[in-house]
């Protein structure tokens, strides 16, 4: 095998293809596949068990072939000016990489086992834009989606379109986040990107502007078509995922208007007294009188801190104060409305498209 590109690509693909490696790829699988059988393309491949990746790098190749590389070693790259790359393979599977006056070997391996990325059959069609694809999971796996979940059949991130919105939603059990979008006429349909696979899809960048997704229920994955990379992501079944409408559509009895910068280091400061050792004790928020106060304590320090409020009605409410610090860290306004009905309820958050729900702590 024998192929010439360009410095800036292999680092461009590189970067893309390494958000499936691990651990498990390089044990397994000893790392990328390197696929030149094209005239002008060369393929590199990464699989994991959640995510796969082609990237398609554009090359002169002037020997067909394939091998299994290490990819830190492609990293390298880096070393040698800003120009042609060259990289070949020998008959027992040792590659060179030669840029400029910079030259590095290393050993491959047969690339004959390694799994090709299944294409998935198309049952529905998709277009984003990539900043708001990044935007949806940035929200929503961060805030709704624990590694440890408290109920692990919903770690995952759900695309629900319904009469010309996309719905996306994560939920622990515990709090969720809903997101809305307009896409225009798609016919109905859903899915869960798995949780491993959002985390990592939030990461990666296209010069594309647009993203096209095929969603194949069939076979539980989809295929992200980035331009010049594919991306396939593993998805489940959305039956038994939790009934969203009937969480976020109520009536609200009490409500408080806060400034989100004040709001934000008052709770920072109930995060500080709500840790003893290993537990968690809740942060409890009185709302009187035009005044939010934040009360907590632990074996060691009392906490009592108050800001300006514009508040409808009266409540004292206790909550986790880690998950209250993210609801808020998602607000992209200024000021943040507090929506409550009783003690019992769930705290409900609104930012424009974004909804945000917290189930209390007994206190």
């Amino acid at each position: 095998m024998k192929f010439r590109t360009f410095k800036y690509k292999i680092i461009r693909a590189i970067k893309v293809i390494n958000h499936a490696v691990n651990a498990e790829t390089m044990k397994m699988l000893g790392g990328i596949l390197i696929d030149a059988n094209a005239p002008d393309m060369v393929e590199l491949t990464a699989y994991s068990n959640d995510i796969k990746i082609k990237y398609y790098v554009r090359a002169d190749v002037e020997q067909k072939g394939t091998v299994v590389c290490n990819p830190k070693y492609l990293m390298n790259i880096s070393k040698g000016e800003n120009k042609e790359v060259i990289i070949s393979t020998d008959k027992d599977n040792v590659i060179e990489m030669k840029i400029g006056t910079y030259k590095q070997k290393w050993q491959g391996t047969f690339a004959a086992n390694y799994p090709r990325i299944p294409m998935p059959e198309c049952n529905n069609e998709l277009m984003l834009e990539q900043e708001r694809f990044r935007e949806i999971l940035t929200k929503t796996v961060p805030f709704a989606a624990p590694t440890v979940g408290y109920r692990p059949q919903y770690n995952g991130v759900l695309f629900d379109i319904k009469n010309g919105i996309l719905h996306n939603v994560s939920t622990d059990g515990k709090r969720m986040a809903h997101i809305t979008t307009p896409v225009g006429t798609y016919e109905n349909m859903s899915f869960v990107i798995t949780l491993p696979a959002a985390k990592e899809l939030c990461r990666i960048e296209s010069e594309n502007p647009l993203l096209r997704i095929i969603v194949d229920n069939t076979n539980m994955r989809l295929l992200l078509d980035y331009s010049e990379f594919i991306v396939v992501a593993s998805t489940f079944n959305e039956n038994g995922y939790v009934k969203y409408d009937n969480m976020m559509n109520r009536e609200s009895d009490i409500t408080a208007t806060v400034k989100r910068a004040e709001f934000m280091q008052m709770i920072e400061r109930g995060k500080f007294v709500s840790e003893q050792g290993k537990t968690k004790v809740p942060v409890t928020l009185e709302l009187k009188d035009d005044v939010l106060k934040c009360n907590g304590r632990n074996i060691r320090c009392q906490l009592k801190d108050e800001i300006d409020a514009d508040i409808a009605g009266n409540i004292k409410i206790g909550f986790n104060a880690d998950f209250l610090m993210d609801m808020i860290k998602t607000i992209r306004s200024d000021n943040v409305v507090l929506e409550l009905k009783t003690q019992k309820d769930a705290l409900i958050i609104k930012d424009g498209d974004t909804e945000l729900l917290l189930l209390p702590v007994i206190v």
